[in-house]
Parts: structure tokens; C-alpha cells; sequence
């Protein structure tokens, strides 16, 4: 898998469950970074959206259509409930359960009445971090 196609499949997987939940999201995606593939090096792609919160009593089901969501996409979660101290039931969504699979691919989502979080990372593919940052960057400036 190329890089460009590593990133495209997180970043259209985010953007759906953004869809999920209606208002505005926030975009704060770290640089691309180094990673191990087949005895060489690549590269991955951390990604992180924050979006608003839901409507108390609304978290579960907010989190299973994101969890059907997932799975349609071949990303069956692990769904659990966290209550912070002090706060609102947060429902948590992982793909896989813990960590990253073989690829380094996860996603998490958290679902709560304050924010929406939705976290992952790309697939390990082909590419040079070093040089994707640096062309992101000249460009970012241009």
C-alpha cells in the first residue's frame, strides 16, 4: 500500500464518523512518522478530530452507529463505557481492542456530552516521513 493511500483510508474513515455527529470538528493531525514494514522503514500518519459533544442519554447510541460504521468498513470495535469522575458516561470505541493491529492501523472514539473524540492511525506503508514533512511543510509556507 502507498502512503497517499494509507492516509486517504484514515482520513475518509475520520471524516465519516465526524458525519455522525452534526456541528463543527476540529482537524489536528500530527506530521507523519516512521514505522517498520517488511524489514524496512515507512511511514504512518497519527490523526485526531474533536468534534462537539451529544445530548446526555445519547452516548450509546451515538457510539453504536459509529461502531456499525466501523464494522461496514471492515473494522469491527470493542465498545465499552467510562465514566469519568465527575462527569457523563463516555463511551469508548476501539479498533482493535488495544494497541494497534499488525499494520499499526487503530482507531479510538470517544463519545461524550462535552466532545466527540475520534483518534487513529495509519496502515505502515511505503514512504519517507522525513520527506513527506519536509514537502509538507515548504508547502504550508509557500
Amino acid at each position: 500500500m502507498q502512503y497517499t493511500e494509507a492516509r486517504a483510508e484514515l482520513t475518509d474513515l475520520l471524516t465519516a464518523i465526524a458525519a455522525t455527529v452534526p456541528g463543527e470538528w476540529e482537524k489536528v493531525d500530527a506530521g507523519a512518522r516512521p514505522c517498520s514494514i517488511g524489514g524496512s522503514t515507512g511511514v504512518q500518519f497519527p490523526m485526531l478530530r474533536r468534534g462537539p459533544g451529544v445530548i446526555d442519554g445519547q452516548q450509546e447510541a451515538t457510539a453504536e452507529a459509529i461502531g456499525q460504521l466501523l464494522t461496514d468498513a471492515g473494522f469491527a470495535p470493542v465498545i465499552r463505557d467510562r465514566t469519568p469522575t465527575g462527569s457523563a458516561v463516555v463511551v469508548e470505541l476501539n479498533y482493535p481492542g488495544e494497541g494497534g493491529d499488525d499494520t499499526g492501523f487503530f482507531v479510538k472514539v470517544m463519545v461524550g456530552t462535552a466532545r466527540v473524540t475520534a483518534q487513529g492511525q495509519s496502515r505502515c506503508a511505503e514512504g519517507d516521513a522525513n520527506r513527506i514533512n519536509h514537502d509538507r511543510q515548504e508547502s504550508e509556507n509557500d
